[in-house]
């Protein structure tokens, strides 16, 4: 999940495209992938027509948790695609199907595939657990 791949897509009638496109990797059965691509359009399509696979999300990014700080793609205003430009954004939640809701810096919230984050900026998950050790071991004295 979340890796990045070229595949056919579904025309207006259901057939299989003669040209491929970019697309991430949401879920997989048995015969079928869902694909979000990069124009906004979600769609489950045989697995038979990926032909590539540009990006192994899972051997580039570590893995995520809510609280990370990641560097991200977004959804567009309006059409939903795939910005070219990436921003920081929190990780609120972990979703089924391969997205992740993340708040970008200017505040707005958006439920994005996770092979969209580009790099993990700053690790914040686990830390609340070590500052409560950390104060435990200090005699309850700290101050957060």
């Amino acid at each position: 999940l979340g890796d990045r791949v070229q595949a056919h897509f579904k025309t207006g009638g259901g057939e299989k495209s003669t040209d491929t496109d970019l697309a991430t990797v949401l879920s997989v059965s048995v015969h079928e992938v869902e694909l979000y691509f990069d124009d906004g359009i979600q769609q489950c399509v045989s697995k038979a027509w990926v032909t590539e696979r540009v990006r192994s999300w899972s051997e580039e990014v570590s893995e995520i948790a809510v609280g990370d700080v990641v560097i991200a793609h977004f959804k567009r205003p309006g059409n939903h695609c795939r910005s070219v430009q990436t921003d920081r954004g929190i990780i609120l939640s972990m979703l089924p199907k391969g997205q992740v809701s993340i708040m970008f810096q200017d505040d707005v919230t958006q439920v994005i595939p996770k092979g969209w984050i580009e790099a993990v900026a700053t690790r914040w998950s686990g830390q609340r657990e070590q500052l409560a050790q950390d104060e435990d071991a200090a005699g309850g004295a700290g101050i957060i």
